[in-house]
């Protein structure tokens, strides 16, 4: 189950609100969508800030590749991406409505 525009209280007292907030029986979510993501985009650092106030796992999509370097500066801070690549992958083998769900456990079984 997912929903859009759900809103978080930060510790500073900010409401926040991620582009989905995803659930299922074991996990939540926030997930931020991008079309690019830059090497010194604020995004990370916005999912994570997400990810503290709403107490679920930090993820970000993006419809473009990622630079190596900045997958290593997601892993290091626990955040999960998804990719140009990791959605090619996904569409050989998925139709479109179940690739939210498919790239939720894709990214779940990815080890930090």
């Amino acid at each position: 189950m997912y929903s859009y525009n759900p809103a978080f209280k930060s510790h500073e007292g900010l409401f926040l609100t991620p582009d989905i907030y995803a659930t299922s029986s074991t996990e939540n979510w926030v997930v931020e969508v991008k079309g690019i993501l830059r090497a010194n985009s604020s995004a990370l650092l916005q999912v994570l800030s997400y990810a503290q106030a709403s107490g679920a796992r930090p993820w970000i999509v993006v419809f473009s590749n990622i630079e190596n370097d900045l997958r290593e500066k997601a892993q290091s801070i626990r955040v999960m991406l998804t990719g140009l690549n990791e959605w090619e992958e996904l569409k050989k083998n998925f139709t479109l409505e179940h690739e939210f769900i498919c790239l939720a456990y894709y990214n779940s079984n990815i080890t930090y």
